[in-house]
């Protein structure tokens, strides 16, 4: 273990030797090798598994460590001793406890590993641990903790005591932090906290212990105090206080989603609780009920009167008290107090059914004394008169109610919504549209027209929504809504014109154009396209104010470019589509938060533009004439003040183009007229797709761009620039000496992704070569830039051709002095070596060396995906022993290190394919 031998040997002997127990006299040789050959410890140490290990370990290493003040190596040690928790527990918590208090250690970080290990004790050994996690509890909170989780087990096994529990869940909160939002998130009782995500944990304990309910309870009180004088707000009396952060809110609210916040889950299980003990009659809930019951914190007060409710018969006397008294009702609680009276009067004698009725009476009493801000009003009143039973009704109670029937009807006892949220749906489905006649759709409309979404019809849409569903129903049959609008223009308001017009041109987008439906989309017709078309030209010219500079007329105008080829509608589209460049619009997305063309595809002007690109190639294509004013309208449009207007038209420019190259470039010109940023990066296809064939027209643009680029503008430089050398309309040395004068990052990266791709460097190998060798000289500031674009050369499946090993010398360096954090990772190196092994074992073995050292250095975490490495390894043995005899073993021997390399590297896979080695050997 402490020779010469390869790595891998004595790899294997220190792997034997931690078989075996260990002897006091092995002390000095572990001291050695601990000291000498680390790596062989390390492989001792991590395979040493007898508990008479541990036993050598405390008695032997942890007292050297202790002397050598090695932190490092006790916290290690701290994390490897819980193998042995269960066979040794009071040797391992003793030391864990001692590291807790030992200067130096990351008390944090090893908190955190001892939590986790305190939850996998055995049954008999939990007990024990309870000292241990007390004084993890004593060191500062961690964001993430498993903590909690440990905490729940000691308190289920009995280890702990419920003060400890609430400590944990509520110690953090000051009487300031009370009176914040959410208590200052200092509240810990999630599910998750406790390590159990399905089981509420903290409902069941509190229901059992009555001693962490007592602790919740008169925490919420100081709390709602708190809160109270915070606010200025009398101690005595009634306080809603955390009132909304109980089940109170989903009876009075309406919410398609809600959040169970820390607050939400501690009522909910204090809640839980108080009911379990009211429906069980427990001596607790005797002891507390009227404390609970004429409670000033809203929250107690309702779970209280929950409580009465679901045990009405076992407490008649607590509601009798709580309901003549008139100061007890609150008009946040009525509906509760409703179903109260509505479950307990009937259970009643007849002296306190008329007492309570006269009580609630006296609540709409204005001259009756008393210390509420004001009377109850008679609507707010009749929820609690609703629960008395008919039968039992004083006449004015009755009264009441008839003069409350008169002014709302129908007159019920419901919660009282007080906050509403969600997403608002169509009252119906597009499908209605279809199924019904065009006599019923147009009633439909009517209605909805103006329609706002109904207070009493909540998330149910209104006129906007309807209109959404109309404009789905057009989509799918397209004819009949067409004929629907023509035929009844008048009574057809004018919102769903608009839809109606969009979905006929989502339609021709769909059907024929480059629009994808979002779900399942099919059509209940598929009428000829060319009348379609017409008919809805048709329709735009009959109604010229109305769909004047309108957003939908700009959709169903780009709808119909796709298919119109009669001169005559060509012309009439044009015409159409001109109108609009006089629009003055902005984009409805914002062009900080998105590209040109998003901005522009998402404006009627850009439509427009779209559409009449579209009618130019679909003209181009089919040797139609185009129509007089297209031409003058494109040119129009290329002059649009907005670059996300000309970006829509540089999207399809290089098709035209090629269709049409004079015309074509000199669209491009007038589009490029004012450059913006961005818009060369949109240009960039026009130049790649035209630099063999009219390099003029690129050339100039490549001089405008390396005197006035910017940023990306300059990456389109390096990326053209590059491409044209091949071919020799750019001269290489000139691209060369401008890359170094323009000193920019940019320019690099695009001509080195050029350069890197592994196409181009088949066809072109001396060029990009010669281009890779001065990007990736260390002279060159930008080397770094260089250096990412070519690891792209590493990441294609068909292997072309290989990079001189000079060049990895270079880049494996650069890659090691990046900032970005990745910069370890070489993605698909490893896929790349094993299938250069297979062409050339000696290349592969030179850039396997530089690379496994590298990521050494870097301390990469090399994971072998698919086996790449280990199958690396056997080729590279397999050819290294075929030529041990011709080259003495040199290749073997250098193979060995690499497999040396990715041991120390720690490589996961590296333990399975040496027992596969040795297995294959042994038979």
């Amino acid at each position: 273990m402490t020779g010469g031998a390869a790595f891998h040997i004595r790899r294997l002997v220190a792997e034997t030797f931690a078989e075996y127990a260990p002897y006091d006299d092995d002390r000095l040789l572990i001291r050695d090798l601990r000291m000498q050959n680390k790596d062989v410890f390390q492989v001792i140490y991590n395979h040493a598994d007898k508990v008479a290990w541990h036993h050598f370990w405390m008695k032997k290493l942890v007292p050297l460590l202790k002397n050598l003040n090695d932190i490092e190596g006790l916290t290690t040690h701290a994390h490897r001793i819980s193998q042995w928790k269960n066979e040794d527990a009071l040797g391992v918590l003793s030391f864990w406890s001692e590291m807790l208090e030992m200067d130096g250690v990351d008390h944090e970080r090893l908190a955190g590993s001892i939590a986790v290990q305190t939850t996998q004790f055995d049954v008999e050994n939990m007990a024990l641990c309870g000292p241990l996690v007390t004084k993890l509890l004593a060191l500062p909170r961690q964001d993430y903790s498993f903590l909690g989780k440990a905490l729940a087990y000691l308190v289920d096994f009995g280890s702990l005591d419920d003060e400890v529990l609430w400590d944990y869940i509520a110690g953090d909160i000051s009487e300031e932090d009370a009176a914040t939002f959410h208590f200052n998130q200092k509240l810990h009782c999630q599910p998750h906290e406790f390590g159990d995500r399905k089981k509420n944990f903290l409902a069941s304990r509190m229901r059992a212990s009555a001693s962490l309910l007592d602790l919740a309870i008169a925490s919420i009180e100081q709390w709602s105090n708190a809160r109270s004088r915070r606010y200025g707000l009398p101690i005595e009396g009634f306080y809603v206080g955390f009132l909304s952060g109980t089940s109170h809110d989903d009876t009075h609210s309406q919410c398609d989603f809600r959040h169970t916040d820390n607050e939400r889950v501690l009522f909910d299980a204090v809640e839980s609780a108080i009911l379990h003990h009211a429906i069980n009659r427990s001596c607790w809930w005797i002891a507390n009920r009227e404390r609970l019951g004429f409670n000033s914190e809203g929250a107690l007060r309702y779970f209280a009167l929950l409580g009465s409710t679901e045990a009405s018969s076992d407490n008649l006397d607590l509601i009798t008290q709580m309901l003549t008294d008139g100061e007890w009702f609150e008009v946040s609680l009525s509906y509760e107090i409703g179903s109260l009276i509505e479950r307990s009067l009937i259970q009643l004698d007849g002296v306190s059914q008329n007492h309570i009725q006269s009580t609630l009476l006296s609540l709409h009493d204005e001259s009756s004394p008393s210390s509420r801000l004001r009377a109850w009003r008679p609507i707010e009143l009749s929820q609690l008169i609703l629960g008395i039973p008919c039968h039992l009704r004083c006449q004015e109670a009755q009264n009441l109610i008839d003069e409350c029937e008169t002014l709302c009807w129908p007159l019920e006892r419901v919660p009282r919504i007080v906050s509403r949220g969600g997403v608002v749906h169509a009252p119906f489905s597009f499908k209605e549209f279809l199924n019904v006649s065009d006599a019923g759709v147009l009633r439909l409309l009517a209605h909805y027209d103006g329609y706002e979404n109904s207070f009493d019809e909540f998330l149910v849409g209104g006129e906007r929504e309807v209109a959404w569903q109309l404009r789905e129903a057009a989509t799918r049959h397209p004819s009949r809504f067409l004929n629907l609008l023509s035929e009844n223009w008048q009574s057809i308001p004018p919102s769903f014109r608009d839809n109606l017009m969009e979905g006929l041109g989502v339609y021709l987008l769909y059907r024929y154009g480059d629009l994808q439906p979002n779900g399942d989309w099919s059509s209940v017709e598929v009428p000829d396209p060319i009348v379609l078309a017409g008919k809805i030209i048709d329709e735009l010219e009959e109604q010229p104010e109305y769909w004047h500079h309108n957003r939908a007329a700009a959709k169903v105008i780009e709808g119909c470019a796709f298919v119109v080829a009669d001169g005559n509608d060509s012309g009439r589209l044009v015409y159409l589509a001109t109108e609009f460049s006089s629009l003055e619009e902005e984009s409805s997305v914002s062009e900080d938060q998105a590209d040109l063309i998003t901005a522009g595809i998402n404006m009627s002007r850009g439509h427009i533009a779209n559409a009449l690109m579209v009618l130019a190639i679909q003209h181009e294509k089919k040797a139609i004439a185009w129509p007089d004013p297209l031409s003058d309208s494109l040119r129009r449009f290329s002059n649009d003040q907005n670059p996300a207007v000309r970006s829509v038209l540089l999207r399809r420019m290089p098709y035209l183009q090629s269709l049409r190259p004079v015309f074509g470039w000199e669209l491009f010109w007038i589009v490029m007229e004012e450059p913006a940023p961005g818009l060369w990066g949109v240009a960039e296809p026009c130049l790649y797709h035209a630099y063999r064939d009219v390099f003029n027209d690129v050339d100039l643009c490549l001089d405008i761009l390396s005197k006035k680029g910017e940023g990306k503008d300059l990456e389109t430089w390096g990326r053209i620039s590059a491409l044209a050398a091949f071919s020799g309309k750019v001269n290489f040395s000139s691209l060369l000496i401008n890359l170094n004068t323009l000193k920019s990052a940019e320019a690099w990266s695009g001509a080195a992704s050029v350069w890197s791709h592994p196409g181009n460097f088949l066809r072109h190998r001396e060029q990009c070569l010669t281009g890779l060798e001065k990007g990736l000289n260390p002279e060159n500031q930008f080397a770094p830039v260089v250096a990412r674009e070519l690891r792209s050369f590493l990441q294609t499946d068909d292997l072309q051709d290989t990079l001189p090993v000079h060049i990895f010398k270079n880049l494996f360096p650069l890659l090691e002095s990046g900032s970005e954090s990745g910069r370890s990772d070489i993605f698909g190196i490893d896929k790349w070596l094993n299938t250069v092994s297979l062409l050339d074992p000696f290349y592969a073995l030179e850039v396997a060396e530089l690379y496994f050292e590298f990521a050494r250095r870097t301390k990469a975490y090399l994971f072998d995906h698919e086996g790449c490495l280990t199958q690396l390894l056997t080729r590279l043995f397999a050819h290294a022993e075929e030529l041990e005899e011709s080259d003495g073993g040199k290749m073997l021997h250098r193979v060995v290190l690499v497999q040396d390399l990715l041991l120390v590297i720690g490589v996961s896979s590296m333990d399975d394919w040496l027992k596969a080695a040795e297995r294959s050997l042994s038979q």
